[in-house]
């Protein structure tokens, strides 16, 4: 299970996140302090859980650095723009 994981966390950077880009904007659940927020799933975290715009900050994650392994991209998966795209 974890090569699977892996092998898509690879495919996902070669593309430029293509693939994920094309996954749907939903609401999302924080994963460090459960507000509501619009994101896209990231591989490694639970589904319909994720890093919330409120949290980006407290969590020290760059929201104009690259992925996030824990997180997933900014833009993408979280802070994403009001159209949904990034």
């Amino acid at each position: 299970m974890l090569e699977i994981l892996e092998r898509q966390a690879q495919s996902a950077r070669l593309n430029d996140y293509a693939s994920e880009r094309e996954k749907p904007v939903r609401r999302m659940t924080c994963t460090c302090c459960g507000q509501s927020y619009r994101g896209r799933q990231w591989w490694n975290q639970d589904c319909r859980y994720g890093l919330g715009d409120c949290c980006v900050e407290f969590c020290g994650v760059d929201p104009n650095g690259g992925e996030s392994r824990s997180y997933g991209v900014p833009g993408i998966h979280f802070l994403i723009d009001d159209k949904g795209d990034s």
